[in-house]
């Protein structure tokens, strides 16, 4: 008889006992591992503005110190001038806004002027002097009123107010500045040219004590101070010229003359087109100067002024004028603009231009400096990721 015992299943020596693998990370380690995570990432990110923010404060300080903070003027803020000619006691630049209108300032080593409120600073004195504040026109005149002044005793109240020091003497109009004096001395109309004209008038002698620009000069503003046209004659590097210029557009020209020549200009305006011309003691024509592509239909408010325009200090400055009359356009008027020889105009233009242009050397704005490469910012910013990369990993 088989043993029963046989049909039980003995048990092994060598049983196998298989186990589940437990789950060693459960989903409060998903969320610790996260917020830690967010945690690093949040301080990486304040780290690399906190370095950001000290390299700023770097570059400011760089930039905001003279010399090199100089700009004349600021770039993209014409209206505002940062000066290190001479800077602040604690080596700051001194700033300077053009928030008046006729205010000077200095820049490089050259003077500016505020010609209208907030608007950009300029080296045309000229300019300043047609804002300087005078008592407005009372009204108009036309070509026809035959408006005139040979200034042959005194300065007519009922045609001219005055700013500064304007005289009469030996029967002309003189215009003094002094040494160091930042606003010229000038006659303005007490009314409104409307319509065509023709105006002339002599500039016998301009004449100055210092070094710098001046100019004696008629100027034409329309009432708003938009548009100014100057007609007259300067000094420049030492150079006597004749000189007209149109602004906006700056439309200008000039031409070298002896400084002991009388010089009368005439400045005609047909239908909105301004000419001008010139002519020297010795000569029985005009020579024209310029014809204004742009169109001024404007009534215009009349002055001759004086003015120094650069030097440290400003030079005194004494300009005459006489013979001053507005006239109608009559039908010979025409004839006088082709009499212009090329040789007589074209000449000295280059000679003119360029020493108006030098004048402009020194207020070059100076660039802001380039710090280069952030290398703190790259840093800070590569740990940031590499500790994110590893905390990822030993959380897996």
């Amino acid at each position: 008889m088989p043993d029963q015992n046989l049909n039980k299943q003995t048990t092994s020596p060598f049983e196998i006992v298989t186990s589940t693998k437990k789950k060693s990370f459960g989903k409060k380690g998903i969320i610790v591992t996260f917020l830690i995570v967010v945690f690093l990432i949040l301080s990486v990110v304040a780290g690399v503005l906190l370095v950001r923010q000290r390299q700023n404060i770097q570059e400011k300080a760089q930039t905001t110190t003279c010399p090199t903070a100089e700009q004349c003027p600021v770039t993209g803020a014409p209206s505002h001038l940062r000066n290190c000619t001479p800077a602040q006691a604690d080596g700051s630049p001194d700033e300077q806004l053009c928030n008046r209108v006729g205010r000077i300032g200095s820049c490089g080593g050259s003077q500016y002027c505020c010609p209208s409120l907030n608007g950009a600073w300029t080296k045309d004195m000229t300019e300043c002097a047609a804002a300087t504040p005078t008592p407005g026109p009372t009204g108009s005149m036309t070509c026809s009123d035959n408006f005139s002044d040979s200034f042959d005793s005194t300065i007519d109240s009922a045609k001219w107010s005055k700013v500064g020091d304007a005289k009469v003497s030996s029967g002309q109009l003189v215009l003094d500045v002094t040494s160091g004096q930042q606003t010229g001395s000038k006659i303005t109309s007490t009314k409104y040219l409307t319509g065509d004209f023709v105006i002339t008038f002599d500039a016998p002698a301009l004449t100055k004590t210092g070094t710098g620009a001046v100019t004696g000069t008629l100027i034409l503003v329309s009432p708003d101070g938009s548009k100014i046209v100057t007609v007259g004659r300067n000094i420049k590097q030492e150079a006597h010229n004749v000189a007209v210029n149109f602004v906006p557009g700056n439309q200008n020209k000039s031409v070298v003359i002896n400084g002991t020549d009388s010089v009368s200009f005439k400045v005609e305006r047909k239908s909105g087109k301004i000419t001008t011309s010139y002519k020297l003691s010795n000569s029985s024509t005009f020579t024209e100067l310029i014809v204004f592509t742009t169109t001024l239909t404007d009534d215009l408010i009349i002055s001759l002024a004086a003015m120094p325009v650069t030097g440290n200090p400003l030079p005194a400055t004494t300009a005459k004028f006489d013979n001053f009359s507005i006239t109608c356009l009559s039908t010979p008027t025409a004839t006088a603009t082709p009499t212009a020889t090329a040789t007589a105009t074209a000449t000295p233009t280059a000679t003119g231009t360029a020493s108006g242009s030098s004048a402009g050397t020194s207020s070059t704005p100076r660039p802001i400096p380039v710090t280069g490469t952030d290398w703190p910012t790259v840093v800070a910013g590569g740990v940031g990721i590499l500790v994110i990369i590893a905390s990822i990993l030993l959380a897996l």
